[in-house]
């Protein structure tokens, strides 16, 4: 993560003097990404996504209608 342009300059001239750092970096990246970018985990959070929207907007509608 980097705040700012210089900060992502310092750090990408830090890791690329770095090669040990910047490949476990990369290798935990990895790992990371394939456990939690899988198929089958991004489709749970884009059902729960819908599902949370859609109870949203049923409880708005309910309001309007009067009901609680």
């Amino acid at each position: 993560m980097f705040y700012n342009k210089k900060d992502l300059i310092k750090k990408v001239k830090y890791y690329l003097e770095h090669d040990e750092e910047r490949r476990e970096m990369a290798r935990r990246g990895r790992e990371v990404a394939l456990q939690k970018m899988t198929y089958d985990a991004l489709m749970k959070r884009v059902i729960q996504f819908i599902g949370d929207k859609l109870s949203a907007a049923s409880k708005e509608a309910d309001e309007k209608a009067g009901k609680s």
